[in-house]
């Protein structure tokens, strides 16, 4: 079984060839903003644009909270030669006793068609209960569903 609270609060940094997946920080409110302020990215989500950086550093600080209190929280995804955060990825609404999440993401527009969320591939190792990379077994997931636009 998952332990859900714990996995939140000690979210795996993980690693592909390009990205880092890893826990948001304060100091990543000017990449997040850069995102989170695009109309065009966040069309589809449940939160429009962000109107100023004070607005981004407030959602970085609940996301900060729920980290520490073993809510659900997102990985920021991160460019491995630069650390800059381009987009961010979260498992929301994991279900420990039917292994069982939802999967979310956002993607600075820059980034679209290269690949990126495909490359993040330690969702599909995670899903399947195999070693993510970076050689940690984080959780083990049995189903999943998303929606992608």
């Amino acid at each position: 079984m998952i332990d859900v609270r714990g996995f939140y609060q000690n979210l795996p940094r993980l690693e592909t060839k390009r990205l880092v997946l890893r826990p948001l920080t304060l100091a990543d409110a000017p990449d997040v903003f850069v995102y989170a302020s695009d109309p065009k990215v966040t069309d589809f989500l449940f939160w429009g644009p962000h109107e100023a950086l004070q607005e981004t550093e407030e959602y970085l600080t609940a996301v900060l909270r729920q980290y520490e209190t073993g809510e659900d929280g997102p990985w920021g995804i991160a460019l491995r030669e630069t650390d800059k955060i381009i987009g961010n990825i979260h498992l929301m609404d994991m279900d420990a006793k039917h292994c069982k999440a939802e999967v979310g993401f956002v993607l600075a527009r820059a980034y679209h068609n290269q690949g990126i969320m495909t490359e993040g591939r330690f969702y599909g190792s995670m899903k399947r209960g195999k070693t993510a990379p970076g050689g940690l077994r984080c959780v083990k997931l049995t189903k999943s569903s998303g929606i992608f636009t």
